[in-house]
């Protein structure tokens, strides 16, 4: 199980010149670290990280909307269920 979202950001301390330490919080209480390069990817994957509780959460509530449909409904979004299906499985592994 997952800490759920939303994280708050509350602590950046340079390990180095780098090296960037962020330290994410639920409800006051640790939730993750992450050790990144001081570069617009590392902190676009830091970005990430902090989003994904919610994402999470934002595909299981798709997939519950789209389980109320009929299976052989003809929909594009009808077509998506087992793709999100695998990355929630995926996330919650």
């Amino acid at each position: 199980m997952n800490t759920p979202g939303p994280w708050e950001r509350v602590d950046c301390t340079r390990r180095d010149d780098t090296r960037i330490r962020a330290q994410f919080l639920h409800h006051g209480r640790a939730a993750l670290w992450v050790e990144h390069d001081n570069t617009p990817e590392g902190y676009a994957n830091e970005a990430l990280a902090q989003a994904a509780p919610v994402m999470l959460f934002q595909l299981q509530v798709i997939l519950a909307r789209l389980d109320r449909e009929p299976t052989d409904a003809i929909f594009p979004c009808s077509a998506m269920r087992e793709d999100i299906r695998d990355v929630i499985a995926a996330a919650t592994a």
